[in-house]
């Protein structure tokens, strides 16, 4: 008789990963909604300013969540969290010499 639990938990990844997918999908369609809304009822004027600014807020607050629920979480030892702490202090580095290195380029 054949093993068939192999099939089902591949198939239980893939529904996790497309549970997953759909939902950053989904949350990524509200939030061109609402910002779509907020335009134009003239709560939130969206120009290229704007825009750049809002980006660059999400850029340094999205990560800082998603470290928070890696630490949060644990479950790491002590080489990993090593490596995390790595990956944010590269992180920092880019976001801080990455505009300087542009402005330098451009001038």
């Amino acid at each position: 008789m054949p093993d068939w639990s192999l099939p089902l938990r591949l198939l239980k990844k893939k529904s996790v990963k497309s549970k997953s997918l759909r939902g950053g999908f989904l949350g990524l369609v509200i939030a061109a909604a609402v910002l779509l809304g907020l335009h134009f009822t003239g709560i939130y004027e969206m120009n290229i300013l704007n825009l750049s600014n809002l980006v660059g807020v999400l850029l340094i607050v999205v990560p800082i969540i998603y470290f928070g629920f890696l630490f949060a979480r644990g479950g790491f030892d002590k080489a990993e969290k090593n490596r995390i702490i790595a990956i944010i202090m590269f992180y920092i580095a880019a976001a801080l010499f990455g505009p300087l290195s542009n402005r330098l380029v451009l001038h």
